[in-house]
């Protein structure tokens, strides 16, 4: 028995390995990101664009987000921003919602029990 071809991931020489799926894909996502962050290849400092592509975000949106004094930005020159990566990095920690046991990001507040009718003394 073969397993689903989206088990599949190639490995070095051209080999392939099976790749038991996840059972947090939310968590996956997180590691990634923040492993993403800690690659030396990516320099100290990013550009505007470099961010808002990071954060699959709109420009404008990093822009906001640095006016409302959520994330630091370094100015060069006139025009251009800088984000340091450990900034980046303590941005989004802060904006992690915890999911809940079941994997959805929230769940309604139990509702009262209902009142139970009693019969007063005559």
């Amino acid at each position: 028995m073969s397993a689903p071809a989206s088990t599949y991931r190639r490995g070095s020489r051209s080999s392939l390995a099976v790749v038991e799926p996840s059972p947090d894909p939310v968590a996956d996502a997180w590691r990634a990101a923040s492993e993403a962050l800690d690659t030396p290849d990516l320099p100290a400092l990013l550009d505007l664009e470099g961010v808002a592509s990071y954060l699959s975000i709109h420009p404008d949106s990093v822009r906001r987000i640095v006016r409302a004094g959520q994330l630091p930005a370094y100015r060069v020159g006139k025009r251009s921003l800088r984000f340091r990566r450990s900034d980046i990095a303590d941005y989004l920690s802060g904006r992690r919602i915890e999911s809940a046991p079941c994997g959805c990001t929230g769940h309604l507040p139990e509702p009262p029990p209902a009142p139970t009718i009693t019969e007063a003394p005559l």
